[in-house]
């Protein structure tokens, strides 16, 4: 594993005193995972609760003008947690991450779509967007990753504004 950037090792060890002690990640279970999502939330010293981790409840984050959704489950390739996150100022990001720190990049709702000067091929295009991010959100929602009414109020209205028809 390599070390953290100057200045992120500081940050992971008031977040993890453990790995102020010397350890690489921080304790179990599943260290591994507690620490890439840390890293990927460091700017909001946002880190999984630990008793959400520890009996792998499924569970949401709203912080800093984030909502992370969370859920832990496992496969053929061993444990894992599943999170999406929304910001109003950035793209959404839908990211599985296993116990031994292999990440996969799930499907997200877009923010952009293609477009073209055609008006016809626009339409057609517009419509796939659209239908592509309502099928995303309805599997969002199928997961327990769907709108509930206390996400920061931007993450709230951006998702309405990626699922409307703008007509």
């Amino acid at each position: 594993r390599k070390l953290p950037k100057p200045g992120k090792t500081e940050t992971l060890q008031a977040l993890f005193p453990e790995m102020a002690n010397g350890s690489d990640v921080p304790n179990p279970p599943l260290g591994e995972i507690k620490l890439i999502f840390a890293e990927s939330f460091l700017p909001w010293e946002i880190i999984l609760p630990n008793d959400a981790v520890a009996q792998r409840e499924r569970g949401k984050i709203c912080q800093s003008g984030w909502a992370i959704w969370f859920l832990f489950d496992s496969d053929e390739k061993g444990e894992y947690l599943d999170y999406y996150s929304a910001h109003r100022m950035t793209n959404d990001g839908h990211v599985r991450i296993y116990e031994d720190g292999q990440t996969e990049y799930l499907k997200a709702i877009p923010d952009f779509r293609i477009s073209s000067k055609d008006p016809v091929e626009d339409a057609r295009l517009e419509k796939e967007f659209i239908e592509e991010s309502r099928q995303i959100n309805k599997m969002l929602e199928a997961k327990g990753f769907g709108m509930t009414g206390n996400e920061p109020g931007g993450v709230q209205i951006r998702r309405y504004q990626q699922l409307e028809d703008p007509k």
